[in-house]
């Protein structure tokens, strides 16, 4: 196609190509629990092959272990927080009103927001899931 813009002359290939078509030679298994994620990458013409020849048992495919230790980090985020509850419950032991005693939502008061969010503990989670994402990938 030929075009003539501002006293330029331009052409236009245009091709179609059919791009070929190869059938997948690997794949990639994902095990995710809460303390590790294990990605296995297994070939599929081997175990194609072990499926059909039985007595081949010992497929062995490249299996990767990625420690997240997300369990361990939210039991010290939780046990991070539970004290500072605690500590702040004696602190603050009463809402007020002499008629009903009730016991004041700790989590509320500026204190322990402030607290909280100096843990960062959403962006370090963040930054550990960054972090395995970008081994796996």
């Amino acid at each position: 196609m030929l075009k003539r813009r501002r006293g330029k002359w331009f052409a236009i290939f245009v091709f179609d190509v059919v791009p070929k078509k190869k059938p997948p030679a690997e794949a990639v298994a994902f095990d995710v629990n809460e303390n590790s994620v294990a990605v296995a990458r297994v070939s599929l013409l081997s175990t194609v092959d072990a499926v059909a020849q039985w007595n081949r048992q010992y497929v062995d495919p490249a299996v990767y272990s990625i420690r997240t230790d997300f369990g361990r980090l939210a039991r010290r985020y939780e046990a991070v927080r539970n004290a500072k509850l605690e500590e702040l419950k004696r602190k603050y032991p009463y809402a007020g009103g002499d008629d009903e005693e009730k016991v004041q939502n700790v989590t509320d008061t500026r204190e322990f927001r402030r607290f909280a969010r100096r843990l960062r503990e959403r962006r370090r989670k963040e930054g550990r899931i960054k972090q395995i994402v970008r081994e796996m990938t």
